[in-house]
């Protein structure tokens, strides 16, 4: 996730990898797929243990894959660095857009951008990382686009009077 204040460069505000189950091809970290959610690291680009999100509930911690039995917790993603560049990269060239959520794939190559979201779902992050956004800068940097999303409808308002 990516956000910035108006005007400023774009902030890393943390990351999570959707890790799929059994056969599945995506990894939407929801209650519908089979997919679990790891907490990563951001200096170092560590899993922290996966969880598996339910409609009403959150599992317990898996620390090891289910179904190809590798090590979740402690795991080192490859090119972490470039990945957050890549998103932060990305960002400052979309400056309407406060905060974007981007599903980065990292190949042998390097980090890949597949996608971003402008409205990324909040709770994955929160799930996986067993923090409120309201512990991050989130709110701060929310407020902020939010006071000048009103004070730039109010001088578009009184332009058009």
């Amino acid at each position: 996730f990516t956000m910035r204040p108006p005007g400023g460069a774009p902030e890393f505000l943390g990351g999570l990898i959707g890790l799929p189950l059994k056969d599945m091809v995506a990894n939407n970290f929801i209650p519908e797929y089979a997919v679990i959610g790891a907490p990563i690291d951001e200096r170092t680009g560590r899993l922290g243990p996966a969880y598996r999100k339910k409609l009403d509930e959150v599992m317990d911690p898996i620390d090891v894959h289910p179904t190809s039995g590798v090590r979740i917790k402690g795991f080192r993603l490859p090119h972490w660095t470039d990945t957050k560049q890549l998103a932060l990269r990305a960002h400052r060239t979309l400056s309407n857009i406060a905060r974007i959520g981007w599903d980065i794939a990292l190949t042998a190559n390097g980090p890949v951008i597949i996608e971003g979201n402008k409205t990324p779902g909040g709770d994955s992050f929160q799930v996986a990382h067993k923090t409120p956004w309201g512990a991050t800068p989130f709110p701060e940097l929310y407020i902020e686009n939010l006071n000048e999303a009103v004070q730039g409808n109010s001088r578009q308002s009184s332009v058009a009077a």
